[in-house]
């Protein structure tokens, strides 16, 4: 399915690895030349490579988002190589775990910025959405499961396969399934959804 997506530009934080890897390079697969922001250079500058050799654009942007000047240097950056930013995908953060986590406080918050953001958009013809992704078999997840063997001696498999039996699914996402999602959402094929959560878990979430 075409979704008429090429030529455009698209700025996706949090690029280096994991869903914001795979939503670079879904993005670049549909002809978007893609702005890649993080951290870490050498992993923005693989990722960049990867979307090189399907024949796309991509500009590596390293730094790091906390830094209040940081956001104006990405969007400058951005505009001066393409000359505009048509997609801008928030996917940078991650709150610490500890005994009083904070991750729910912070995403209901997002959530209702993006709800401000959307009501915004309807005037402006911004299109505002949301994704709540679920168990992505990412390396954070991956290495959570990893710190938990080595704390317990019992195998990563066996923590899988506790973790899936518990949230009551039958397998981890994958990070290419969410970069296929926000490629969709991103298209005109979305263009009546505005303010909209997606959940993209398995099933995990079985409220209305």
């Amino acid at each position: 399915m075409d979704l008429e997506l090429g030529g455009k530009t698209a700025v996706v934080t949090g690029a280096s690895q994991g869903i914001g890897e795979a939503i670079a390079v879904e993005l670049a697969r549909e002809g978007v030349r893609v702005v890649l922001a993080a951290r870490n250079e050498a992993n923005l500058e693989r990722v960049a490579g990867r979307i090189s050799e399907l024949g796309g654009e991509a500009l590596a942007v390293p730094l790091d988002l906390t830094d209040p000047e940081a956001p104006a240097e990405m969007i400058t950056r951005s505009i001066d190589r393409f000359g505009a930013v048509d997609i801008l995908v928030n996917n940078a953060g991650a709150t610490k775990r500890g005994d009083f986590t904070i991750g729910g406080s912070v995403n209901s918050a997002i959530l209702n910025f993006t709800k401000a953001l959307a009501d915004r958009g309807v005037s402006d013809r911004v299109k505002v959405n949301a994704i709540h992704p679920g168990y992505i078999k990412t390396t954070r997840l991956t290495d959570r499961l990893d710190a938990v063997s080595a704390e317990t001696g019992r195998s990563r498999a066996e923590l899988e396969s506790e973790m899936l039996q518990k949230t009551g699914i039958p397998r981890f996402g994958q990070p290419e399934e969410i970069g296929q999602l926000t490629a969709w959402l991103c298209s005109p094929r979305s263009a009546y959804m505005q303010g909209a959560a997606v959940d993209i878990d398995g099933g995990v979430t079985r409220g209305i």
